[in-house]
């Protein structure tokens, strides 16, 4: 009986002890899959930084958005922002379908501002030398690139000339600065701004233009540029700021910014015209340069003085119906153009 009682107590301990060893393989087998699912997703995304040791300047920059307090946007004057009340006691005369209708062919102020942005880094064209001062990328050389100490003040001067321009290139510059008196280098600070760059971009470019093309090498021509010069047509003759509805191009918003509260206000309407405040307009530039100009007619000549295969009134003659569509040739030129210009070396 004893005999039989050991070699039943020694078969159930077995058992419990194969049980146990199972258990334990599996439980490994889990966490490896789980770790390689996890890998594959980071390759899905592009990011082939090891999980361990230095991190990427992508990884970094996504950081960078979750971290605490105030970001350089939010200055003093956020304590104007916000509804002035001039709309209150309307009883709302325009139903949600009108205004849902009326912001389909506007973008906020903030994504205009990128999209000029955007415009000084694709070109700096001499219309007297017929030279073109910049290299058609996305690279940011129009904030980076003209001395250290303008950065915070938006890179070249050309980025003062209007407050919405000024506002964004202004909230770039600062962030860019931030990362620096964190102890960030240079060059890892750079590449953290490009990528939130770029990634706005492409969020605007899809919400206007349609999925973006793959990137690719090429030099931006003269046509691009007249197509680009479009986003012109979104310009508001005026803007809201602390309250007061001002020209947004004139000579006492110089060296002035929105908040961040207020670049989200919408755009004129994309309707194929410029608004007649733009048809005749005087815009400084820092330090003394006052241009007074008609800034359709000067687009317009644009494209016949460098003879593009397109005129300025051929592209915006499409517009008329409030969007760029897929097979507009204005729509295939913009998107080429930044195909070209996301491509960096």
């Amino acid at each position: 009986m004893s005999e039989v009682f050991v070699q039943r107590v020694g078969s159930l301990i077995s058992a419990l002890f194969v049980s146990a060893v199972l258990v334990v393989v599996c439980f490994a087998l889990t966490l490896q899959t789980a770790e390689a699912r996890e890998r594959g997703e980071r390759l899905d995304r592009g990011d082939r930084t090891p999980t361990t040791g230095v991190r990427s300047d992508r990884e970094i920059a996504d950081r960078d958005e979750r971290l605490p307090g105030p970001r350089p946007e939010e200055d003093d004057d956020q304590g104007d922002d916000g509804d002035d009340g001039d709309d209150g006691g309307d009883g709302g005369d325009d139903s949600d379908e009108d205004e849902k209708d009326d912001e389909e062919n506007r973008i906020t102020l903030r994504e205009l501002g990128l999209l000029q942005l955007a415009a000084h880094d694709f070109f700096n064209v001499d219309r007297q030398a017929e030279v073109d001062h910049e290299n058609g990328k996305l690279d940011l050389s129009t904030l980076l690139d003209h001395g250290d100490d303008f950065i915070a003040i938006g890179g070249e001067a050309r980025n003062r000339e209007n407050i919405i321009l000024f506002s964004v290139a202004k909230e770039y510059g600062e962030r860019y600065e931030k990362y620096l008196k964190k102890g960030i280098p240079s060059d890892t600070a750079r590449n953290m701004l490009l990528y939130r760059y770029h990634r706005e971009l492409k969020e605007v470019h899809e919400k206007l233009f349609g999925e973006m093309l793959d990137a690719y090498d090429g030099e931006a021509t003269m046509t691009e540029n007249v197509a680009f010069r479009t986003i012109h047509d979104f310009l508001p003759g005026t803007v809201k700021t602390r309250h007061k509805e001002v020209l947004t191009v004139n000579e006492s918003l110089v060296g002035k910014h929105l908040t961040s509260a207020e670049l989200d206000q919408l755009t004129g309407p994309l309707d194929g015209e410029f608004d007649p405040a733009f048809r005749e307009v005087k815009i400084v530039i820092p330090p003394n340069i006052v241009l007074e100009i008609d800034l359709f007619e000067r687009d317009s000549s644009f494209a016949q003085q460098f003879n593009t295969d397109f005129s300025f009134e051929y592209f915006m003659d499409e517009l008329k119906d409030g969007r760029y569509d897929e097979y507009d040739e204005v729509t295939k030129q913009i998107r080429n153009l930044f195909a070209k210009g996301m491509y960096l070396d």
